[in-house]
């Protein structure tokens, strides 16, 4: 692990680093058509010699999504779902101020896709799609980095709204 030597600038390679947590993904097709994915995760990591978290190492993650495909009639093969993502809050670093930690949040994600081949056969294999992260366009912290030693701190936001459009073959 590198750690910061003084005021001088620079780092030395030096330390422990301790990890504990578990991590746990689900698939599941509770409904013909009906995907359901589910993921968790719980962390702690943190320097053995200072006891204090790792810089940008959070305390966990969740997710949970599902997608539903119309299996008939006049929209056949058209698929749409959503879901969110959940980040626990994180550790910073060391301000000048004390521990600077970035906080929990939550953003939403929907998408929508169609096989052209309902369209007519010589489609087949082409799906067209389109998606949207940060659905609500939601404004948060994603992560921070502050190092007292080097008086120096910074934070950024996370993604803004960002929607996609596709145009894809599989064979």
């Amino acid at each position: 692990m590198l750690v910061a030597v003084g005021n001088l600038g620079y780092s030395t390679q030096s330390g422990l680093v301790h990890s504990d947590g578990f991590e746990f993904e689900a698939h599941a097709e509770p409904y013909k058509n009906l995907m359901i994915t589910a993921a968790v995760s719980v962390q702690k990591v943190h320097d053995d010699s200072t006891g204090k978290p790792l810089i940008q190492s959070g305390t966990g993650n969740a997710s949970l999504f599902a997608f539903y495909t119309m299996p008939s009639g006049p929209v056949k093969g058209l698929g749409f779902g959503g879901g969110m993502r959940y980040s626990n809050k994180s550790y910073g670093g060391e301000a000048s101020y004390g521990s600077v930690w970035v906080p929990q949040y939550a953003v939403f994600d929907a998408s929508v896709r169609y096989d052209l081949s309902n369209l007519s056969p010589s489609l087949h294999g082409w799906t067209v799609a389109a998606s949207a992260r940060n659905l609500f366009d939601k404004n948060y912290v994603a992560n921070c980095l502050s190092y007292a030693s080097y008086n120096q701190e910074w934070c950024y936001y996370g993604e803004r709204r960002n929607a996609q459009a596709s145009l894809g073959f599989t064979w």
